[in-house]
């Protein structure tokens, strides 16, 4: 074997070698971008959820209110049977 054939395949080595740690270093990259997406993806339905709980509080603060004024205003002797609350109680 002579020289010149083993630097060739020395060099053939070398190469592979870089070509693997490219490689290796790009789905690295890949894998991190993934990673910080669906972290990304966390906050933000952990967002949407925090901005519905004040609609949640609001909604059950007016609730016993809005069940007064209907018991209220369906004081009556012949009920409706059209709104909620005459189909359920009659």
């Amino acid at each position: 074997m002579n020289a010149s054939f083993i630097g060739g395949i020395i060099a053939v080595v070398v190469i592979l070698l870089i070509i693997a740690v490219i490689k290796t270093y790009n789905h690295m990259v890949v894998l991190r971008n993934r990673v910080d997406n669906q972290g990304a993806q966390i906050e933000v339905q952990l967002k949407r959820r925090a901005d519905l709980i004040p609609n949640l509080l609001e909604t059950t603060r007016l609730r016993p209110l809005r069940a007064g004024n209907l018991i209220k205003n369906h004081r009556i002797k012949k009920p409706c049977f059209k709104c909620v609350f005459c189909r359920r109680i009659f």
